[in-house]
C-alpha cells in the first residue's frame, strides 16, 4: 500500500544563515527592548511582592513544561503521528 502523497509542497524558503540567524537575534533584542522599557511602568503599577509571586510562578511553569516535555503523553504521541502524516 503507497503512502498518500501531501495535498501540496511545502513552499521553499531562500534563506540564509546568515538571515535566520539575524532574524532571530533581532526578534529576543526587540523582546528584551520591550521589557526594559515597560519596567519603569511596571514597577510604579504593582508591588515588589507582586513581582516575587509572577517569578514564583513563572518559575513553577518553567519546572512543569520541563517536565511535561520529558514524559511521554499521549497527546505528545498524537502530535508526532500528525507531524509524520503531514511531511
Amino acid at each position: 500500500m503507497n503512502p498518500t502523497p501531501p495535498l501540496h509542497e511545502p513552499p521553499q524558503r531562500n534563506t540564509t544563515f546568515k538571515g535566520d540567524v539575524l532574524r532571530l537575534v533581532s526578534g529576543t533584542g526587540l523582546a528584551q527592548l520591550i521589557g526594559v522599557l515597560a519596567a519603569p511602568i511596571l514597577t510604579r503599577l504593582y508591588a515588589p511582592e507582586a513581582f516575587g509571586v509572577a517569578a514564583n510562578l513563572l518559575g513553577d511553569q518553567s519546572v512543569l513544561c520541563g517536565i511535561d516535555r520529558v514524559v511521554d503523553c499521549p497527546h505528545h504521541r498524537v502530535r508526532r503521528a500528525f507531524r509524520q502524516t503531514i511531511q
